[in-house]
């Protein structure tokens, strides 16, 4: 704290040195500070307080002459006559804050009045409580100095917006059919990031071109800001595969069908064929038939048809059991399943029809 001089009338006057030689008092600003030392010594010096006499940004103390009591209210400046007008620096709005405005000249020791009302300055003259998008001025002053001229309007801008995550459905994986997945609130305006690159949004939010079993990253941007990332996978579907032995097969021949696990088999004619759960076939007649498989997802399979011929009888007879070489070809009567061939074991010679 210094001590300013003064002249013959101590009142309003300015004092550099009491007679021990003190240049000054403790204390701080808003606190009065009383001397009971011997009467200053008097210096010549104005008894006016004006910017001449003052030195800048020095905190000063005011003297009083009560009989040899010498009485000092501490008083703060941060200018002389008038207090510095508050110089202001607003920064802009990020995707996380709003814009923040500081008093790049700021002295603890001064006051500041906003207007309109409402915001107040902290440590390193960050202001708080400002509304966004509301326009404000700002004073200083002090106890030495009259209010400062107000500072440039200045204001606030909001958050930037930031978009919203994509909320994403994947339908479930269907028999014969892969997963999809759909931006349910899709913006036609944003602009949407895949990692890894490749799928693309097409209407309605339908995600187009995702390779089944990789899982993929989206995010939502409007060219300023981007949204958080959502997540998706899309599966594969895994359609059945039957078999059967055969597409033709005699009334006492056999069929084998697959799978015989995971699932249930069941005929279309049992009147031709049946066939248990696990895939065993009895044949019944003669006819045409197929067999169906349903897995424990529900999802079916079907078999080619399968053609149950009649069992096969190749009974035939001669009306003789023996001939001569001379004597005419006899002819066979056929008792069994029409249609076939001869052929002979020995020798000789045999008509194969």
């Amino acid at each position: 704290m210094v001590w300013p001089t003064i002249g013959s009338s101590w009142d309003y006057g300015l004092v550099v040195a009491d007679t021990s030689g003190n240049t000054g008092g403790t204390g701080t600003c808003g606190t009065t500070v009383t001397r009971t030392n011997s009467v200053p010594t008097i210096t010549t010096g104005t008894a006016t307080v004006t910017s001449a006499n003052l030195t800048t940004n020095t905190t000063y103390a005011s003297a009083t002459n009560t009989t040899e009591t010498m009485s000092h209210n501490a008083i703060c400046s941060t200018s002389v006559g008038s207090s510095v007008t508050p110089t202001i620096n607003t920064t802009p709005p990020t995707c996380s804050s709003p814009s923040v405005s500081t008093i790049t000249n700021y002295d603890a020791s001064s006051n500041y009045v906003f207007t309109p009302s409402g915001p107040t300055v902290g440590a390193g003259g960050v202001i708080s409580g400002m509304v966004d998008g509301t326009s404000y001025t700002v004073s200083a002053s002090n106890s030495l100095c009259s209010n400062s001229s107000p500072s440039a309007s200045f204001s606030n801008a909001p958050m930037l917006s930031v978009p919203n995550t994509p909320a994403i459905t994947t339908t479930p994986v269907s028999c014969n059919t892969s997963s999809t997945s759909t931006i349910t609130n899709f913006d036609s305006t944003l602009t949407y990031v895949f990692t890894p690159a490749g799928p693309t949004v097409g209407v309605g939010g339908v995600i187009n071109g995702a390779v089944d079993g990789t899982t993929y990253s989206v995010t939502a941007g409007n060219g300023s800001c981007s949204s958080q990332a959502s997540t998706f996978t899309n599966s594969s579907s895994s359609p059945i595969t039957v078999t059967v032995s055969s597409n033709s097969v005699c009334v006492n021949g056999t069929l084998t069908l697959t799978p015989t696990t995971g699932g249930t088999w069941v005929s279309n004619n049992p009147s031709v064929a049946t066939v248990t759960s696990g895939g065993v076939v009895s044949i019944v007649s003669n006819g045409s038939v197929d067999f169906t498989f349903t897995d424990l997802n529900s999802c079916t399979a079907t078999t080619s048809v399968v053609t149950v011929n009649p069992s096969e009888d190749a009974s035939f007879s001669y009306p003789s059991g023996s001939y001569c070489l001379t004597d005419a070809n006899p002819t066979p009567t056929i008792t069994g399943t029409s249609g076939g061939t001869f052929t002979i074991n020995n020798s000789g010679v045999i008509n194969a029809t």
